[in-house]
């Protein structure tokens, strides 16, 4: 386009012009070629994010429970001990919900179904 112009172009710019599909298909091969190396390491890794969802899942049907038998609005509670406990509840949500997030990232990562919490 811009020889029709009469625009002159450096020799070395145009072999790069010229070249350009060759190199993008190389790339493309090298970028195909490690990310099969790299396919038994994100399996692996894909297995050892599904285990560490269902642990965090069991963890978190455990902390409900407790919360439900001795959180701050159970029956026994008094109102100075259910002040406390209310703060160390939004505390301790506030760490599963960066819990939770962490294992969204790595579910997206690594391609596997987002759990339900």
């Amino acid at each position: 386009m811009l020889k029709l112009y009469k625009y002159n172009v450096d020799p070395d710019d145009q072999e790069q012009v010229n070249n350009i599909s060759q190199m993008w298909n190389e790339l493309l091969d090298l970028a195909n070629r490690k990310d099969h190396e790299v396919v038994k390491y994100k399996q692996a890794y894909a297995t050892i994010t599904k285990e560490n969802v269902n642990k965090f899942k069991k963890e978190l049907e455990e902390a409900y429970e407790r919360y439900k038998l001795h959180g701050p609005g159970a029956s026994h509670v008094g109102l100075e001990e259910g002040v406390e406990l209310l703060q160390s509840s939004k505390d301790q949500c506030f760490a599963y919900k960066q819990q939770k997030d962490e294992n969204v990232l790595s579910e997206t990562l690594f391609d596997l179904e987002i759990s339900n919490y």
